[in-house]
């Protein structure tokens, strides 16, 4: 894991996956970020992420293990 400090207005890129991460705010115990990146690039929060995994994979595998 990368750990980066970065002040207000400051960001981050991700080159690869054309991304750039600024800081917006920061307020007791709450750091707010916006996200720059083309509209083909989805960002999920990573509840969602996990969630969207999790029904595809359930979606995925097979209905009460019985054999078609």
């Amino acid at each position: 894991m990368l750990v980066l400090s970065r002040r207000v207005g400051e960001s981050i890129v991700i080159p690869d996956c054309r991304v750039e991460i600024v800081v917006h705010e920061i307020t007791a115990g709450m750091v707010r970020l916006g996200f720059k990146a083309p509209n083909d690039v989805d960002i999920y929060r990573e509840e969602i992420w996990k969630d969207m995994c999790f029904q595809d994979w359930n979606q995925r595998r097979p209905n009460d293990g019985a054999e078609d």
